[in-house]
């Protein structure tokens, strides 16, 4: 998409352009290409490698190498090392929409048991039926249907109607709520805030045509008769500063000490088309002169950095920010999609006020870490798109977008994507009908309840949503309610089906082209399937060669590594879908493919320099689930598992998993830090977990995640039972020579009768009978065709009953499979023979 676009802030700042006049259209156009660009570009996704420079590429919607949260650290500052700190690490989440229905069913998702120590914090709803201070009642209670004043505030001027404010004294020198809604700020004046503030960018068309500025000053000064006192604007909302010109004329028309006007700096247009964040001191200035001017204000009360430059150090911006606080320019300074890191540093320069963030019902990732940060620190949270950009807004829009709208190109609105998120609007709807109020109410109510320092600020160009808006405010959510809520859009979970991403590297036949990979890994993410497991051993030799050219990377001299890590098409792949909707598996543990005692490895700087290569290969900032490939047997699994915790701590993983280990492995390790996945064979021809290892999976918690769900291929079809290729490696296992191959033959054709009589494909009953076992249960064939791809999607389709699940159990009789699974000498590395030594203890002497 070459879209050239030319916004800049100028060197000296002039009088505002009119926004009518001959260049007028084309500016409009160069605004709505320009927001697309922001839309694409800046969705809430967990960054890579952050540039500052950032482009779209073409063809594809959200960029990997694109982000907002910048968890990645600007540089240190020189003369900063004594207040950078490194706690918390940066919590990485995998928050995804929920998995699509890949099935006839809309239950075709599982949550794979998340450990409690990484779960999303929720603070506990308010209880907002006391009579204490801490309550947000609003009196009398709203109709949420009936559009309508808010009652009197409780310190504006009398005769005003507001929504419910608190002033912070004069001269406070330590955070202080000032709203119920609860921002709380250091501040030297009592300033005010609405419980709901009010998002301009609609305003300018950020996602539909823009309305007139006499249409724009309407809505807002209505909002403002209505209670809300809180707007919140950018210097690149609209062409040529379309909305802050917008926001300021309608400030003419209210009390300007009973307004809070919040705006921001840091994006523009970069020469080659895309978008540039700064944060250059100098650059810093020259934006908030411009806003000045461009508003017709003599301060901004909270002044933004609208996404972090992470080429700059952040002492630099927030320095300079410091200054133009002492300058009387701006009030109370604001970050905007940062990293906690960046947030720890930026604060202890100058109080940061609060931090703007995607929070919605189903965009939650800031739970986890975000939130207890600035809880931590006493910083307030403005909630942006609080309605899902406008999804749960009503059902208009979930049936309907407008042509000219540029969420047509967002991913979580279009296509399959678009559809499979219907369903849960319908469960919201549902719910909303339950409680007496309209879908967004609920939705802002559910946002409205995360906390008295939250403050959503959704946006509308028309006066009833407004309204609705507002009613929002009289919902009542006990703690039950928020949780059913929240279960309406589970945000923690993966794809009922995995995709195996091994065979694409020839892990039995001839690998498949970078080209090739890379579009059946594109075709199952397209169709659904959001979790993708891959190894670090995975892939011929060339491997080192190929990762050697991702960006530079050296491998750090990983002489120990005779097939260095990770396949190059999982690598380009990511690069083509949205981060933030993958949850990537990767493991390490192996560094050769012929596996022998001394080719593996739990060493704890063994577990390091993979996961920084595993990061570096993939060209990713984490890694969803890590896990140990085979157990060393000769390092107690407490270190290798307390290597792991470090690495959760600092952000690099976010779950640990273990693969083929034994039950006293897995406790111990479980006892170090919460396993969430142990990898295991599963399949109609390999049960032997289920006598100890599933139960005690179940006892803690533990999802299962199956490889080789179709026995390594053989209930795949029958021209792989009749003629294996001549360079398979499968020829060679137990299972497909001799005489066992004919023995096994039977049994695969019991299969096949008994899916010709359920109206499928055998691998798509030998797949659903895994499905069935349990949903905490995940399989991850692979494949490196797209019709054996669709076929295995059709197993989801296939529902079996309690009878009918005996009956295929009782076709494959694991006593009558001929040959072990795998070679001897892999065996001896099976989770039979896994367990480690114990941890020696320190004895005083």
């Amino acid at each position: 998409m070459g879209v050239a676009v030319i916004v800049a802030i100028p060197t000296e700042v002039e009088a505002s352009p009119p926004i009518n006049g001959p260049n007028s259209t084309k500016a409009v156009a160069i605004s709505k290409a320009f927001l697309a660009l922001l839309l694409l570009n800046l969705t809430n996704s967990k960054p890579s490698t952050l540039n500052s420079s950032l482009t779209l590429v073409p063809g594809f919607l959200s960029p990997a190498s694109v982000s907002t949260s910048s968890s990645a650290p600007t540089p240190a500052h020189a003369a900063a090392t004594d207040i950078i700190s490194t706690s918390p690490p940066t919590a990485v989440s995998s928050t995804v929409p929920p998995a699509p229905d890949l099935g006839s069913s809309a239950a075709a998702s599982i949550t794979v048991s998340p450990p409690a120590a990484v779960s999303s914090i929720v603070p506990p709803a308010p209880d907002l039926g006391s009579s204490t201070a801490a309550s947000i009642t609003v009196s009398p209670p709203l109709s949420p249907a009936a559009p309508t004043t808010m009652p009197p505030a409780l310190s504006i001027a009398p005769t005003s109607s507001t929504l419910p404010t608190v002033p912070i004294p004069a001269g406070s020198s330590a955070p202080i709520n000032i709203a119920t809604s609860g921002i709380d700020l250091v501040v030297p004046l009592p300033p005010l805030v609405s419980k709901l503030g009010f998002g301009c960018a609609g305003l300018s068309g950020i996602y539909n045509s823009s309305i007139s500025h006499e249409a724009g000053c309407s809505i807002i000064k209505d909002a403002f008769n209505k209670g809300i006192t809180f707007f919140d604007t950018a210097d690149v909302y609209g062409a040529n500063y379309d909305n802050e010109i917008m926001v300021g004329k309608a400030l003419k028309h209210l009390p300007r000490d009973k307004v809070q006007l919040a705006t921001k700096f840091g994006i523009s247009a970069s020469k080659g088309g895309g978008i540039e964040i700064k944060g250059t001191p100098e650059y810093v200035r020259k934006c908030c002169e411009a806003s000045l001017k461009h508003l017709d204000v003599n301060y901004i009360d909270l002044y933004f950095q609208h996404r972090v430059d992470t080429s700059v150090p952040i002492e630099d911006t927030v320095g300079e920010l410091k200054k133009l606080v002492e300058e009387g320019k701006i009030k109370y300074i604001g970050l905007s999609e940062a990293g906690p890191d960046t947030i720890r540093r930026a604060h202890a320069v100058h109080p940061i006020t609060a931090l703007q963030m995607e929070y919605s019902l189903w965009t939650r990732e800031i739970e986890e870490e975000t939130i207890p940060l600035c809880r931590e620190l006493g910083i307030g949270i403005v909630a942006f798109s609080p309605l899902g950009r406008g999804f749960f807004g009503g059902k208009a829009i979930v049936e309907s977008l407008p042509t000219d709208s540029i969420l047509t190109m967002h991913p979580r609105f279009t296509g399959d994507n678009l559809e499979k998120n219907k369903l849960l609007y319908a469960r919201i709807a549902d719910l909303a009908e339950k409680h007496g109020c309209t879908p967004p109410q609920l939705a802002l109510a559910w946002v409205l309840h995360q906390g008295k320092d939250l403050v959503p600020i959704p946006g509308t160009t028309k006066i009833k949503n407004l309204d609705n808006n507002i009613g929002s405010l009289a919902m009542k959510l006990t703690l039950e309610d928020l949780k059913e809520i929240s279960d309406a859009v589970p945000i923690n979970e993966v794809s009922k089906l995995g995709f195996g991403c091994h065979g694409l590297s020839g892990k039995y036949n001839d690998p498949l082209s970078d080209e090739d990979g890379v579009s059946v890994m594109k075709d199952a993410f397209s169709k659904g399937i959001t979790f993708f497991d891959t190894a670090d051993i995975y892939g011929a030799n060339a491997n080192e060669i190929l990762v050697g050219k991702v960006n530079g990377f050296s491998v750090y001299k990983l002489r120990h590594l005779s097939t260095v890590l990770k396949s190059i098409q999982t690598f380009q792949a990511l690069k083509q879908l949205p981060r933030d909707k993958i949850q990537l598996a990767t493991k390490f543990g192996l560094f050769k493919v012929a596996i022998t005692e001394k080719q593996i490895s739990g060493e704890p700087e063994y577990v390091r320099r993979c996961c920084e290569a595993s990061l570096k290969c993939l060209d990713v900032d984490y890694i969803d689930l890590y896990y140990q490939h085979r157990v060393d047997k000769s390092v107690p699994i407490e270190d290798t598992m307390g290597e792991l915790k470090k690495l959760v701590e600092e952000g690099k993983i976010k779950y640990v998993g273990l693969c083929e280990a034994s039950p006293d492995t897995i406790r111990r390790a479980h006892a170090v830090h919460p396993i969430t996945a142990v990898q295991l064979e599963w399949s109609l021809l390999t049960r032997d977990i289920e006598e100890e290892i599933i139960p005690l999976c179940r006892e803690l918690g533990i999802g299962i995640v199956a490889y080789s769900p179709l026995a390594r291929g053989f209930l795949g079809g029958k021209a792989v039972t009749e003629s294996l290729p001549a360079n398979s490696s499968l020829a060679t296992y137990p299972r497909y020579s001799g005489e066992n191959l004919e023995k096994n033959k039977v049994l695969y054709g019991r299969v096949a009768n008994l899916a010709a009589k359920h109206g499928c494909t055998p691998p798509q009953l030998a797949l659903s009978w895994v499905l069935h076992q349990g949903d905490d249960v995940v399989p991850i064939p692979g494949t490196t065709k797209i019709k054996n791809l669709d076929n295995n999607i059709g197993s989801l389709k296939v529902k079996l009953t309690e009878e009918e699940l005996k009956e295929v159990s009782d076709a494959v009789p694991v006593d009558e499979v001929a040959g072990a699974r795998i070679y001897e000498k892999i065996n001896l590395h099976s989770w039979k023979f896994a367990n480690t030594p114990l941890k020696a203890r320190n004895v005083p002497t």
